[in-house]
């Protein structure tokens, strides 16, 4: 996990990552983008989950905070897919 500050116009460049990244915004809102580089907004409670390997970029016209959780893989057990059934 990491805390990210993204100052009013910070921004990450467009990178592929290394981990399945769960990108949560604390407060504040910002922008994120996958490989096309269309930009989905999202402000304070929202979050945008990237695939291992995704190409992406993300920023902050105003400013936030960001939790990041970086994991292998974000796949469901076949118990907890059953459970969800």
């Amino acid at each position: 996990m990491h805390w990210l500050l993204f100052e009013p116009g910070g921004q990450i460049g467009e990178h592929p990552t290394g981990f399945g990244q769960l990108f949560i915004i604390v407060e504040g809102s910002g922008w994120v983008a996958g490989g096309d580089g269309r930009r989905v907004e999202l402000r304070a409670g929202e979050a945008a989950y990237f695939e291992r390997g995704e190409r992406h970029s993300k920023g902050s016209d105003r400013g936030m905070k960001v939790l990041m959780v970086q994991i292998a893989d974000l796949k469901l057990s076949a118990s907890a897919a059953a459970e969800r059934s």
